[in-house]
């Protein structure tokens, strides 16, 4: 069926290559040679002549040619695509952070909680409570100092925990300490200290974590997790 469907097409092609210029009269009828040459290659024969009236298609048109413009055209298109996403990376990667920021309302007052546990030998014990600080200039433009409280419970509870905070931030990230965390356990006071970061997004900090340890526990105690913070 399709070797009979591509006949008729050959078929019609070549008597349109083989029509007269309008005058509807078959003794007036030439062969074009470019109408001639089209019609043969449109059905995939390598070139068409006149003879006579008549017009003559011969050879086949290498396929393999055909397949390798169309690679290299698919290669083209590509590599123009690759130029265009690393053109839109670097144009990502170029942009200033802090321009996702009004730095006039950066400073003030931030609050979030947190959440984590003290590891005693292996036991893991709840740590939780609330995070608050100050963020004020930091001698230049997208830069920030901080300073506040973790203020909690241990041990499921059973214990106040609390600590200072500080450290400094900018448009991207802010990295800091907690320091002289403190946990009475039965009148006896433990200390801890450590580390905490995040990111920082417009006006939030919202995947904070903390790790530390005790610096004068009997045995080895150490604790971490992770707060969030938010602008008020």
């Amino acid at each position: 069926m399709e070797r009979t469907a591509a006949g008729v097409m050959v078929a019609l092609l070549l008597v349109a290559a083989c029509a007269g210029g309008g005058s509807g009269e078959a003794d007036t009828s030439t062969c074009v040679p470019a109408e001639c040459a089209a019609a043969c290659l449109a059905a995939g024969r390598a070139e068409g002549v006149c003879v006579g009236d008549l017009c003559q298609c011969s050879g086949i048109l290498d396929a393999g040619a055909e397949t390798a413009d169309a690679d290299s055209s698919a290669d083209a298109d590509a590599e123009a695509d690759a130029e265009t996403e690393a053109d839109a990376e670097a144009e990502a990667e170029t942009e200033d952070p802090c321009s996702r920021f009004d730095l006039a309302q950066v400073p003030g007052e931030y609050a979030g909680t947190f959440l984590g546990a003290l590891d005693y030998g292996g036991l893991l014990f709840p740590l939780g409570g609330d995070v608050t600080f100050t963020m004020e200039g930091g001698g230049s433009p997208g830069h920030w100092t901080f300073d506040g409280r973790m203020e909690g419970t241990a041990m499921g509870g059973l214990y106040v925990w609390s600590s200072g905070v500080q450290g400094t931030a900018d448009c991207e990230t802010l990295s800091g300490l907690f320091y002289d965390g403190t946990v009475d356990v039965d009148g006896t006071t433990y200390h801890f200290e450590g580390t905490m970061t995040s990111s920082f997004e417009p006006y939030v900090f919202p995947d904070g974590t903390f790790e530390g340890a005790c610096t004068d526990c009997p045995d080895p105690v150490t604790g971490n997790g992770t707060w969030n913070a938010t602008h008020l």
